[in-house]
């Protein structure tokens, strides 16, 4: 029987991250825009996006949230349970959200993701 993802481990600069349940992730890499001429002809043009990591974490006595906001240039390792994972080179963190209920959000942006 086929496993789905379930279960992901995030890493920062091989730091595991204590992340909730829910975490995603967008590859980035080539998006294509559609446009169409008044002939009913398509066209499509092509742009670079980049990868974004998005994921709950717990916040403990071990979270360094200074750390986490100041993280640019490193490297993201995002871990399924199925085997699958993608490395998010030259990352660095676009968003931390507010401390509340001992957790908090984090965006992640950074190259295309690589599956490896």
């Amino acid at each position: 029987m086929a496993q789905k993802t379930g279960r992901i481990i995030i890493k920062l600069d091989g730091t595991t991250l204590q992340s909730k349940q829910g975490a995603r992730l967008q590859v980035g890499g080539i998006q294509r825009e559609a446009d169409i001429s008044d002939q009913g002809q398509s066209f499509y043009m092509e742009r670079v996006t980049p990868a974004q990591v998005v994921a709950t974490l717990i916040h403990t006595a071990q979270t360094d949230l200074e750390a986490l906001r100041d993280f640019a240039g490193g490297t993201v390792l995002f871990e399924c349970d199925t085997g699958r994972r993608y490395t998010v080179p030259n990352a660095f963190v676009t968003e931390l959200g507010e401390l509340q209920n001992g957790e908090v959000e984090i965006t992640i942006a950074g190259d295309p993701a690589v599956q490896s």
